[in-house]
């Protein structure tokens, strides 16, 4: 039954027991809704343990709280939104969103991943012209990707260049695009990432230049 008022009678921590007139507790898993201050605790229905009174689980804190506030039954369960609305969002398991979306992050996600997929075409450019044949230009493809990706930075975790550390881990393309992911656009990974597409679009050239064509 929709919108039943019911009185706080017990609090224990968490569990708030709440009387509800005769025949007409809610049902399990119903969501109840109870005034704290300017906000409301929103607990759900556990339990029914006798003399009308329905033993709930509060979802937030009950500090403040105190017996006898009203209670109200909201007659259904506790829902969250889906949908395309809510990725990038941050929600509590009410629903409700934490934060604001952090836009930067997002925006920089995106333009990281576009200089991230053009890096590797232009490597995939490169290993093409290396063979005639293609399974083994995809090979060649995907160990210079994967190197150039995370080579550098497990030559970092390493520790074996000793000062030159930090350097070797910035020749890397994960550590160029997980600056650019954070929201801040640095004109030395954006140059980064535009050095080795030319370097590879160059040595591609330099190949197929090097390469004896028949007329």
């Amino acid at each position: 039954m929709l919108n039943v008022k019911g009185t706080v009678v017990q609090i224990m921590g968490p569990v708030l027991d709440i009387r509800f007139p005769e025949g007409q507790l809610p049902e399990l898993l119903n969501a109840v809704e109870v005034p704290n201050g300017d906000g409301c605790v929103v607990a759900e229905v556990a339990q029914h343990i006798g003399d009308n009174v329905a033993r709930c689980i509060a979802m937030s804190s009950t500090d403040g709280l105190t017996r006898g506030v009203e209670a109200i039954d909201t007659g259904k369960g506790i829902t969250v939104p889906v949908g395309r609305e809510t990725l990038g969002r941050v929600f509590n398991l009410l629903g409700d969103p934490i934060g604001n979306i952090d836009t930067g992050s997002v925006v920089g996600s995106y333009i990281g991943l576009l200089f991230l997929g053009s890096a590797f075409v232009s490597i995939g450019l490169f290993s093409s012209v290396l063979t005639n044949n293609q399974i083994v230009a995809f090979i060649v493809a995907i160990l210079l990707s994967v190197f150039c990706y995370l080579g550098f930075e497990t030559l970092y975790n390493m520790d074996i260049f000793g000062s030159l550390n930090l350097f070797a881990r910035s020749l890397g393309m994960r550590y160029h695009y997980e600056s650019i992911s954070r929201g801040v656009i640095d004109t030395r990974d954006v140059l980064y990432f535009l050095s080795v597409i030319a370097l590879f679009v160059m040595l591609t050239r330099l190949v197929l230049q090097s390469r004896k064509w028949q007329k």
